[in-house]
């Protein structure tokens, strides 16, 4: 005969009592995870990130049409620029509680947005090349390096 479910074991029917997880049914997904150990790092990160590309956009559009450079030599200007702002920005408010050296800092975070910006220089012209337009691609490729830049920034760049 079964015995009816005590205390969140499951029924004793030979098989061995199990300890039931109580009011969680799924495990959390890494984003989760992520975003409750890193969330007003991520939320910072991140609008410094939009506001910065956005005015990037902006300016690099500004170049491209008032100026008339090409749309490569007014992405690298923007770039330039960009980096420069979103390191002053992420150690200003980002990472703001870390002791982290100003100019360690600085050249790591150049070194890594270096190794960035010469992948997306070796990406850009080739999404262009394809027919992707040149605000979008931009837009396609911070997207994409968005992830390492957080990541090495936590642990490397702004590291105490």
């Amino acid at each position: 005969m079964t015995e009816a479910p005590h205390r969140g074991f499951a029924l004793a029917t030979g098989e061995a009592a199990q300890p039931r997880e109580r009011g969680r049914h799924r495990r959390r997904s890494p984003i989760s995870r992520v975003t409750l150990e890193h969330g007003r790092r991520l939320t910072s990160f991140s609008l410094i990130g939009f506001a910065v590309f956005a005015l990037g956009i902006c300016f690099q559009a500004l170049l491209v049409r008032l100026l008339h450079l090409p749309a490569v030599t007014a992405y690298v200007i923007q770039v330039v620029l960009s980096v420069q702002a979103n390191f002053m920005a992420n150690l200003r408010w980002t990472w703001s509680d870390r002791n982290a050296p100003f100019w360690r800092s600085c050249v790591r975070y150049n070194v890594k947005r270096a190794a960035g910006s010469l992948l997306s220089l070796a990406l850009y012209p080739l999404l262009i090349k394809l027919g992707m337009n040149y605000l979008i691609a931009n837009g396609v490729l911070v997207v994409l390096l968005t992830p390492a830049n957080y990541i090495l920034g936590h642990w490397w760049t702004f590291s105490a």
